[in-house]
């Protein structure tokens, strides 16, 4: 046999209300700055190759094709700060290997290496390191 149910207890009580979280950089309670209207993206829908220039510093290249085996880096990179990046995004299944021409990048244990893989579904960063025509692989 089974009793009753007991009362409902009384509900414990609420907690005070917490502090106005972060928002942006602003910081307690501010708001932060908008973001950049400058965010850069190019569609790359065919071709082999793709040009980057220091114009075109921070824009992320979106690949929707399988047939991209080169990137060409500006000849030169004069007064360009180190951290200046390019971002690269595979959307294909396969990875590219992708062949550089005009500088080489830190990638896989090699100080210099000429041709990098963008895994496929993935993206990587060249970031410039200040020093020729040298890049960073991310």
């Amino acid at each position: 046999m089974t009793g009753m149910d007991g009362a409902q207890g009384k509900f414990g009580p609420t907690g005070g209300v917490g502090p106005t979280g972060l928002t942006g950089w602003g910081g307690w309670g501010n708001l932060g700055p908008v973001g950049s209207p400058n965010f850069n993206l190019s569609a790359v829908t065919s071709g082999t190759s793709i040009t980057v220039t220091t114009a075109s510093l921070g824009t992320t290249y979106y690949m929707t094709t399988n047939t991209i085996t080169g990137i060409t880096l500006p000849a030169s990179m004069t007064g360009i700060t180190t951290g200046a990046f390019w971002v690269f995004n595979n959307t294909g299944v396969s990875g590219l290997y992708v062949t550089l021409t005009n500088g080489t990048a830190t990638y896989m244990g090699s100080s210099n290496a000429s041709v990098i893989i963008i895994p496929g579904g993935s993206s990587v960063a060249l970031v410039y390191d200040a020093s020729a025509t040298n890049y960073i692989v991310f």
